[in-house]
């Protein structure tokens, strides 16, 4: 190792523990290059995931409000046949629809909020008429009023169903 130190050499070795030094700096550089790259990818990544899972939330709000709508339809054919016993068995079912699109949706607008709010109180109030009827014992009923409420809640979920569609570019 004495002929590290040799005067003839000497330039050399400062020359090489300089290009060392050189190449170690351009490595970092382009290590934190890397690095600050990644982590913009790793974040664009991140809003894109973001996006998707929005988009999945949508698609399965836009799938429970199809089904509401067709619970609800459904409920209006069995007003028309007057078969209250099964009516009572439905809404709570289309209550837990309504429920399902309202935690499937949380990026709602607050005016579908409280048409879900309203369907649901609808809903409620349909079925105590409906106990009211049957403890009562009476068979026939004009059903146009009950359904005309079913027909403006098929409307309002409709008109939520258009929005999420604009939203997500449908």
């Amino acid at each position: 190792m004495a002929w590290l130190l040799d005067p003839a050499v000497l330039p050399w070795v400062h020359l090489a523990t300089f290009g060392g030094v050189l190449v170690s700096l351009v490595a970092l550089a382009v290590t934190l290059a890397n690095v600050i790259r990644a982590r913009h990818t790793a974040e664009r990544v991140e809003i894109a995931t973001q996006e998707t899972l929005r988009a999945v939330r949508q698609f399965d709000t836009l799938l429970a409000i199809t089904a509401a709508m067709e619970m609800i339809e459904d409920l209006k054919r069995v007003h028309r046949d007057g078969v209250w016993v099964v009516a009572l068995e439905r809404y709570p079912l289309v209550l837990r629809q309504i429920d399902l699109i309202r935690e499937a949706g949380p990026d709602l607008a607050e005016a579908g909020r409280v048409d879900l709010q309203r369907i649901g109180n609808d809903i409620r109030d349909m079925a105590h008429i409906v106990e009211s009827l049957i403890a009562r014992k009476i068979e026939k009923v004009e059903t146009e009023a009950l359904n005309a409420k079913l027909t403006d809640a098929v409307r309002k979920l409709h008109r939520l169903q258009i929005q999420i569609r604009r939203q997500l570019g449908v």
